[in-house]
């Protein structure tokens, strides 16, 4: 399969080691096979910003409590209910309701294509444009921030 020279090509290096097809990429990359994949966000229903702007502002009240009761969350899941997040239990529930609609919105296609070099590390190759960002960039998500770090 022929990829357009206009196409940048990324590299990410897998952490793993082996000279079969780590078990982790069973069923989802073979090697060397090109597989379409699309790069994006998954996005919640906007109507949900109403409670993230409560629980931010409760955050801020009590910074100390919020910071040790979000670092003990696991990624991905809603924290689970405090009074202190500034909602009532059916502000709550209704924020995870709204939670389980989230959508995957597509931004860009690209092929991605399992790869072994040399060194018998695994490397998934990408097309695509890399991602850029200004020195100052900020990328915001619900109730944390993550700034870009200089080397």
């Amino acid at each position: 399969m022929k990829f357009p020279a206009t196409l940048v090509a990324i590299s990410l290096i897998a952490n793993i080691t082996a000279a079969e097809v780590p078990k982790v990429f069973a069923g989802l990359l073979a090697q060397d096979a090109p597989v379409k994949g699309q790069i994006g966000a998954v996005m919640p229903p906007k109507e949900i910003e109403k409670y993230i702007a409560k629980v931010e502002a409760a955050s801020r009240k009590d910074p100390k409590w919020f910071r040790e009761f979000s670092s003990q969350a696991k990624p991905g899941i809603p924290l689970p209910y405090d009074e202190r997040l500034g909602l009532t239990k059916e502000e709550y529930d209704d924020y995870l309701l709204l939670w389980e609609k989230r959508q995957f919105k597509p931004m860009e296609e690209v092929i991605l294509m399992l790869r072994q070099s040399s060194s018998d590390a695994w490397v998934i190759t990408s097309t695509g444009k890399p991602a850029r960002f200004p020195r100052s960039a900020t990328l915001k998500k619900p109730i944390h921030s993550v700034r870009r770090m200089e080397k």
